[in-house]
């Protein structure tokens, strides 16, 4: 094998490692943890921990998304009008007296 044929297939590997690095780091910041933990992956035996870390653990974005569907949302619709208005009684009635 030629030294262009090993430069070539280098330059292809890494692409599809840094093409692979940069995936991970997108999902890894999707489930809300930083992107320097594929750093991580990337250690042996260390990956595997960190593997069964992340699949069990409580991620963080699940975290906020238990918290926002905790709290009430506002009613739709003008800012003014988003309680309704409180019941109007009129004004009690004295009958008239002609003296």
């Amino acid at each position: 094998m030629g030294a262009g044929m090993v430069g070539t297939l280098a330059l292809i590997y890494a692409g599809f490692t840094a093409l692979a690095v940069a995936a991970a780091v997108s999902i890894v910041r999707k489930a809300g943890y930083s992107g320097w933990w594929v750093v991580v992956g990337l250690v042996p035996l260390a990956n595997v921990v960190m593997l069964f870390a992340f699949a069990f653990a409580d991620w963080p974005v699940l975290q906020q998304l238990r918290r926002a569907q905790a709290v009430p949302l506002a009613p739709k619709g003008h800012p003014a009008f988003a309680t309704p208005p409180a019941a109007v009684t009129p004004p009690a009635q004295t009958p008239y007296r002609f003296s």
